[in-house]
């Protein structure tokens, strides 16, 4: 059963809203990691190439830096919705076009009504 629409302060409560704050909490935290990781392994990866002290810094850091990336990028795209439990994003479904998308692909639960709920 798919229930779209805006999601209302009012209609949830307290525990649901405090669930989907913190599951938008968990959602922006690993979304930035995943995203910041990709630049932040390759630029390590470019410094470890010299025979300074900074490149062996950069070799140090490479490893965790990449798993880091990895962890959370998988972690990210397998987030559970907070409404009804299926994967959230919809990025391996079987439709092209849901790869991008920012809704649950099942109950049409949006990442704007989360982040206005959030921000409550």
């Amino acid at each position: 059963m798919k229930m779209y629409g805006k999601l209302r302060s009012c209609e949830l409560s307290k525990e649901e809203r405090l669930r989907y704050r913190r599951w938008w909490k968990k959602y922006v935290t690993l979304k930035r990691v995943a995203q910041t990781g990709l630049p932040v392994c390759l630029l390590l990866g470019l410094l470890s190439f010299g025979d300074q002290e900074l490149s062996r810094l950069a070799k140090d850091m490479l490893y965790p830096a990449f798993w880091v990336t990895v962890i959370s990028t998988l972690w990210w795209t397998f987030l559970e919705c907070p409404r009804c439990g299926t994967k959230f994003s919809g990025w391996w479904g079987s439709e092209f076009e849901v790869w991008s998308t920012s809704d649950c692909q099942e109950c049409g639960l949006s990442c704007h009504d989360l982040s206005t709920l959030a921000k409550r």
